[in-house]
């Protein structure tokens, strides 16, 4: 019982090749094969139908050139220890391809940010995807509060969890549902689109308990030149100690590299490798699963896993 790991298929790796150029499309073709180990529309387990315990729902935000599909083992991890897991494709343009109607005949593909043809700074740009992805997660929040009245969800402990430009996104979610949102996790968060008042003010410090993880070379990444990236990550650490709870943590992954989160990594260690996406020295599969838990452990100390 499977289902398929792109469910767009050859329209998600168009939009992965967009972002990783120089690998030839040849390599990838052969991703649209690979099967996640699921079942669509499967009955929920009797510990949580019949009261005895509840859900503790994980939004997870894909990155740049991601999908909902991005972090899949992340989302399984988290599922067997009693989550409920909701991954999305943003309709902001960053997902790898994104149908814009029910027909499926118009295909938005994720492409990188051009000055000349896009009319603004990178800053003004992500802040506009940032504010598509916040109209998506209004409709998510909706629509997990209504599952709640049919299932046992513990609404209370919401998590927002993302990844790159969908850490940045589980930032903005923690201020924008700060009464819905329990805690925030934050992968190598991408924070072009609110650099400047993050820095500037201490206006955007978050009052969940808060993790950023940090693969080590992330910060050193030439994607990152549009802002200060290390003096950035940790005013937003020092401001949510300020402004909330004392139990945040600011980690890095020794020997990692920024890929390693997600699951194509898994797949195209060799190849990343080869084609300088992924230093030689990384253990691929050691790191993923380094991350993945200290994901688990802190969700866990804040008895947030049923």
């Amino acid at each position: 019982k499977t289902s398929p790991f792109l469910l767009e298929g050859m329209d998600d790796i168009k939009g992965i090749l967009n972002d990783f150029e120089g690998i030839p499309s040849s390599l990838m073709k052969d991703f649209k094969m690979y099967r996640l180990k699921a079942v669509n529309d499967a009955d929920l387990h009797n510990d949580y139908t019949k009261g005895e315990d509840k859900l503790t729902p994980v939004i997870i935000s894909h990155g740049l050139a991601g999908n909902r599909t991005s972090l899949a083992a992340t989302a399984y991890q988290l599922a067997s220890y009693g989550c409920i897991v909701y991954c999305l494709n943003h309709t902001d343009g960053s997902a790898t391809c994104f149908k814009s109607d029910p027909s499926g005949e118009n295909k938005v593909y994720y492409g990188k940010y051009d000055k000349m043809k896009h009319k603004c700074t990178m800053a003004e740009f992500r802040q506009k995807q940032l504010d598509g992805r916040m109209k998506d997660i209004s409709q998510l929040i909706d629509f997990i509060k209504e599952e709640a009245k049919e299932i046992d969800i513990d609404i209370s402990k919401l998590v927002a969890l993302g990844y790159g430009m969908g850490g940045m996104t589980a930032l903005e979610i923690c201020k924008e549902y700060k009464e819905e949102v329990n805690l925030c996790v934050a992968l190598d968060p991408y924070y072009s689109a609110k650099a400047e008042t993050i820095i500037s003010s201490t206006d955007y410090a978050i009052s969940q308990p808060l993790l950023i993880l940090t693969n080590e070379n992330y910060p050193e990444s030439s994607f990152l030149a549009d802002y200060e990236h290390k003096e950035t990550n940790q005013k937003v650490y020092d401001d949510a100690c300020k402004n909330g709870s004392d139990l945040n943590y600011n980690l890095t992954l020794k020997n990692s590299a920024h890929l390693v989160n997600l699951d194509i990594a898994l797949y195209y260690s060799i190849a990343f490798k080869f084609f300088g996406l992924i230093h030689q020295g990384v253990d691929v599969q050691e790191t993923y699963l380094r991350s993945r838990d200290v994901v688990v452990a802190f969700l866990s100390e804040h008895d947030s896993l049923p």
